[in-house]
This record gives structure tokens, C-alpha cells and sequence, in this order.
């Protein structure tokens, strides 16, 4: 049975994904910039650390190749997040504004953060794959991980799902905010028989990912917690800092 905690949130402004490394947009920080790079010669070798974000091209398992966003914190990474964002079908990509909001976090904690474009969304090539093919992209982010680090593996809405089926190597942690565990099969998710950690945040009012029907359906998960930001619905409008805030106090456990 995993554990369970329920701590409380407060709604507050919602967040661009545009600005500067420490920019302030609508009270809340952000890991964005609005530099970019060229692609490194060897897109296969993780890029060395550079504050700031810098855009890269991977190619996935099977061919496909995705723009990714690559963030390091000023100081030399502890580890590596990599964060998959919300539906391709919906408007979905590596800059969405509630993913944004989750890297900033990550990143004023020393981890890199790598952010792919699934296929058929935003600088990706290729057409969506409807959550299967979407898991051989993350994977292939995670080759932009810092070697020998511990690596989170999350994302947002169907990336969370869609991490939630992964389970790269050198794994400590899922963290995943508003999985409507419908996009893969839950029984097939690696994660549903991992005892590494879960930490799961939904939104209270949400009704793609209600959180009694997330409850209930990671309930035999082992190390699996669960956080509610209260006010709020599946886009966290408003409530970005709660957001920020649940995530602080998940991360610092790491």
C-alpha cells in the first residue's frame, strides 16, 4: 500500500513559460530563457553544464527527431529531471506554462531539467502516437541526463502517463502532476510495481485526473504519494505557487 498525504494549497497567479533564467512572471519564477544555441556536434553526448537554457535536437528510438530544451542551474547539477508536457492533440509542448513552473523548482534545487517535444508537437518531427511511441521520446531525452547523477522522470498531464510507462536507468524518482493514468494502460506501467518513489500532485477540482480516481487506482502502488493542491483544476490556473510549493517539499525529500 503506498503512502498517502494530502498537504494543504493555495491558488496564486498563473505562469508564462517565456523570460529569463530568474524571471518573475506574475509572482512566480520561471527556468526559462530566451536564448538558444546551436545543436552540439554529437547530439548523443549530454551537453556540459551552461547555466540557462539551451535548445538541442535528439533523435528518438525509432528515427524521429525532437527539439528539447536543456536547463542547468547555476551551479553544477545534483542530478537530471526529464519532463514530459501535456497532450500534442490539445495544444501540448516542451513550453507549457504548468511544466515551466515545474522546472523552475527543479532547477533552484541543481537539477537539470530536459524537456522534449513529443512527436508532432512543437519543434518534433513526425505524428502523434498516441502514448506508445511517446515513451521511446523520453527515453531519448534522457540521454541528455548528467552521467552518473540520480534521475527524476516526470512530466504533466499525458506526459505524466507517459513517464509513469518509463523507467530509464539510474531512476530515484517519478514526479508527476496531474496523471489521468488513462493514456497507458496503469497494469503496464513500470511504475505500478517499482518501489522507487512516486510523488504524485493532482488538483483537487480536477476532472481528467480526479484524485479519488487516482487514489484509487495507484492504492496497491508501493512508495507512492500523493499531493492535492486545493482550488484548482487540471490547468492550475491560479494556483502555479501552490503548485511550486508541493513540489519543493517532494523534491527536497530526494
Amino acid at each position: 500500500m503506498g503512502s498517502r498525504s494530502v498537504p494543504p494549497g493555495a491558488g496564486t497567479p498563473a505562469v508564462s513559460s517565456a523570460g529569463a533564467a530568474a524571471l518573475v512572471v506574475s509572482d512566480v519564477v520561471t527556468a526559462d530563457n530566451a536564448s538558444a544555441v546551436t545543436t552540439p556536434p554529437d547530439p548523443t553526448v549530454p551537453p556540459p553544464h551552461r547555466p540557462g537554457t539551451t535548445t538541442v535536437t535528439v533523435t528518438s528510438t525509432d528515427g524521429v527527431r525532437l527539439g528539447v530544451d536543456v536547463t542547468d542551474p547555476e551551479t553544477t547539477p545534483r542530478g537530471t529531471a526529464v519532463l514530459g508536457h501535456p497532450h500534442p492533440l490539445f495544444g501540448g509542448s516542451r513550453h507549457d506554462a504548468v511544466l515551466a513552473a515545474v522546472a523552475a523548482v527543479l532547477v533552484a534545487h541543481r537539477w537539470r531539467v530536459v524537456r522534449p517535444d513529443f512527436r508532432g508537437a512543437g519543434d518534433a518531427d513526425g505524428v502523434h502516437g498516441g502514448g506508445g511511441p511517446e515513451t521511446g521520446d523520453l527515453m531519448a531525452a534522457t540521454g541528455l541526463a548528467v552521467p552518473e547523477r540520480p534521475l527524476i522522470l516526470g512530466g504533466y498531464s499525458f506526459g505524466a502517463d507517459v513517464a509513469l510507462a518509463c523507467a530509464p536507468a539510474g531512476l530515484v524518482a517519478w514526479l508527476v502532476i496531474a496523471p489521468p493514468l488513462s493514456v497507458v494502460a496503469p497494469s503496464t506501467m513500470p511504475a505500478a510495481r517499482d518501489t522507487r518513489p512516486k510523488f504524485v500532485v493532482v488538483a483537487a477540482h480536477d476532472t481528467i485526473a480526479p484524485p479519488g480516481r487516482v487514489a484509487e487506482t495507484t492504492a496497491d502502488w508501493p512508495a507512492t504519494h500523493i499531493a492535492v493542491v486545493d482550488g484548482t483544476d487540471h490547468l492550475f490556473l491560479g494556483a502555479t505557487r501552490a503548485l511550486q510549493e508541493h513540489v519543493t517539499r517532494l523534491v527536497s525529500s530526494l
